[in-house]
């Protein structure tokens, strides 16, 4: 008579094993597609608010520019003219739902709309223009971030020491001066000692980006660095007489991925 073999326990375990990566894998899937549903409707509910803002803007402009002719003694017809001009230049003598439904499908497929001031469209007017401030915004951030993370951690191992405290009350002085306000300082600097455009434009906003990157990331870095400085691992090896470079590997560790995120707030201050 046949005998009837049970299923070992490692049978059992490697298939509680595959049945719990499937759940997991899953579980991730559905957790993205979540979150992407939740970015996509966060979008077109700030495109929303913008519409309406836009559309209240426009209107006020308009009453604006019609006060202005009503001032400088304009007549009725005169006025009335003015008015459907500014309603049709600017697409109001259209129902709101469609109008509104057109500002959506051009957020879908990258369309700004028509410009008043250039009478072009908004893509051809920023065409240029966005290579022209990434090709100063990218290398300040880098440089930034660099610069920042680097004189982060350097001080955090000289903790309230000179340079630790100047450092830091630099970093704070930077964070509260306004970009133009560095950017006038550095044209002063400039006609001053290197003479009337000698100094590049695209340096002084490189350096402007990355001054208000930097000082943002040195604070996260020295905050990142003490963090780690203090654990045990770090003081056994201290005890254990290693150099500042091994030190300084175990260090960077965790920092060098915590302290390399750009804040929006501190790239485009």
């Amino acid at each position: 008579m046949p005998v009837r073999r049970q299923p070992s326990r490692q049978c059992e375990t490697t298939v509680t094993l595959a049945a719990n990566d499937t759940t997991a894998v899953v579980s991730y899937f559905r957790y993205a597609f979540e979150r992407v549903i939740l970015a996509v409707l966060s979008v077109y509910a700030v495109v929303t608010v913008l519409f309406f803002a836009a559309t209240g803007t426009a209107w006020f402009e308009i009453r604006e520019r019609l006060a202005v002719a009503g001032f400088n003694n304009a007549d009725q017809a005169a006025t009335s003219a003015l008015r459907d001009r500014l309603i049709a230049e600017r697409g109001l003598d259209r129902p709101l739902y469609s109008r509104y439904a057109d500002w959506l499908v051009d957020v879908a497929t990258l369309q700004g709309g028509e410009s008043l001031v250039y009478r072009a469209s908004v893509v051809s007017v920023l065409d240029g223009r966005v290579q022209t401030t990434l090709g100063y915004v990218i290398p300040g951030i880098v440089l930034g971030v660099v610069l920042g993370v680097g004189l982060g951690v350097f001080v955090a191992l000289r903790r309230d020491g000179v340079l630790d405290w100047t450092a830091r009350l630099g970093a704070y002085a930077m964070l509260g001066v306004p970009s133009f306000m560095l950017v006038l300082y550095a044209r002063f600097f400039d006609s001053l000692t290197l003479g009337a455009g000698d100094l590049d434009t695209w340096v002084v906003s490189s350096l402007v980006v990355a001054s208000a990157v930097l000082a943002g990331q040195l604070r996260f870095a020295r905050t990142a660095a003490l963090e780690q400085t203090g654990r045990a691992f770090v003081t056994a090896l201290r005890a254990k007489g290693a150099s500042r470079i091994h030190l300084l590997r175990h260090v960077l560790r965790t920092p060098r991925y915590r302290c390399c995120r750009c804040r929006s707030a501190s790239c485009c201050r």
